[in-house]
């Protein structure tokens, strides 16, 4: 047997990568990780491209067991992962590094201590079938990922294996086989930390993308029906906070707060919306929508959260508090290609660690 192996299935884990937009005007919704940058991160940990698929895990619950050697990293919101060895005795699993892990070894998670989804990549990338140009998982249309679906107990998820080189970058996989075969930590590679005798970290990672104290800051582009708002209404929404409720999904955040009102009642054809619409429906409290609403839809569109912050809107869990800050669209241009740079520079700075790591050298 190889792959992972599905003990517990959580609340809701799936797999995702960038998603697919080619296929909108069909009416089948982009879906892809809702934290981007959390996503790409762990893949570049362990020497994939940005665009691999990772497992998306939300708040608590899972569990799974390696039945393969692999090289592995986690990334986004802190879920307090652990893990687990045959003797039963727990240890605190590494985040925001790659950790290498012996077949028979559990990784759970206890439950988010910050944020809402963390991203779980594995070296050379999960091994299922491209739909629609995509792994990501749209569940509700059953394409993608796992069998369409989000993971459930029992499943076997397949995995590259070390060792072929397909897919797997050769600074990973070259790591991988000096801490297999080290005879004994004084000879693990240059950077290397032995968690127990089935489990290696490097001890470089990066940092976390913060998202911010709650109210968590969404910059916004004024929507097309802003100004359909009555005056009131729009100093409300530029003004006041909101309420994620429980009852958001990977479709829609759906917040609460001071009702907001159309000067005056508006027939909409449905138009088009995209990952970041804040839409106004009747009952005024508005909905973010995410990765996986539909490509259309007929309420007023008040706002856009801008790319640069789409991160924060994965993250996002019920309870928490958003404000919005309006921005030009030059602004919104602008924090993009920041953002962008940075997580470059990040990705620079990993595959120079990784060239880094010599085989078999004592420090």
């Amino acid at each position: 047997m190889s792959g992972l192996q599905v003990l517990r299935s959580g609340m809701g884990a799936s797999i995702q990568d960038f998603g697919r937009t080619d296929f909108m005007h069909l009416g089948i919704a982009r879906s892809g990780a809702l934290d981007p940058i959390s996503h790409e991160m762990a893949n570049r940990l362990v020497g994939n491209p940005a665009e691999e698929a990772t497992i998306e895990l939300t708040q608590w619950g899972d569990l799974f067991e390696f039945q393969q050697d692999t090289v592995v990293a986690i990334t986004g919101a802190d879920l307090v992962p652990y893990l687990e060895f045959n003797q039963g005795d727990r240890a605190p699993m590494p985040q925001c590094r790659p950790v290498l892990v012996r077949s028979g070894v559990r990784l759970g998670f206890d439950g988010a201590k910050e944020g809402l989804r963390s991203y779980l990549a594995f070296a050379g990338g999960i091994a299922v079938p491209m739909v629609l140009g995509s792994r990501s998982t749209l569940h509700r249309a059953g394409l993608g990922g796992f069998h369409g679906r989000r993971l459930q107990t029992g499943d076997r998820i397949p995995l590259r294996s070390l060792g072929g080189r397909v897919g797997i970058s050769h600074e990973v996989d070259s790591w991988a086989s000096s801490c297999l075969s080290a005879r004994d930590p004084h000879w693990l590679p240059k950077k290397t930390s032995c968690i127990r005798d089935c489990v290696w970290s490097t001890r470089w990672y990066v940092p976390t993308w913060e998202v911010g104290p709650s109210p968590v800051l969404l910059r916004v582009l004024l929507g097309s029906h802003f100004e359909r708002m009555d005056r009131v209404s729009q100093t409300v929404f530029l003004e006041e906070s909101f309420q994620v409720t429980k009852e958001s999904d990977r479709m829609g955040v759906r917040l609460h707060g001071k009702g907001l009102d159309l000067e005056a009642e508006m027939e909409l054809a449905s138009h088009g919306i995209a990952n970041g619409t804040i839409q106004l429906p009747p009952n005024g409290q508005p909905i973010l929508i995410l990765a996986d609403g539909a490509p259309t839809g007929g309420y007023p569109r008040i706002g856009h959260v801008i790319g640069a912050d789409w991160h924060r809107l994965g993250q996002l869990r019920p309870g928490d508090s958003v404000r919005f800050l309006p921005v030009t669209l030059e602004e919104a241009h602008r924090q993009r290609r920041i953002q962008r740079e940075t997580c470059d520079a990040l990705a620079e700075a990993i595959q120079r660690e990784w060239k880094g790591m010599q085989p078999c050298n004592s420090e």
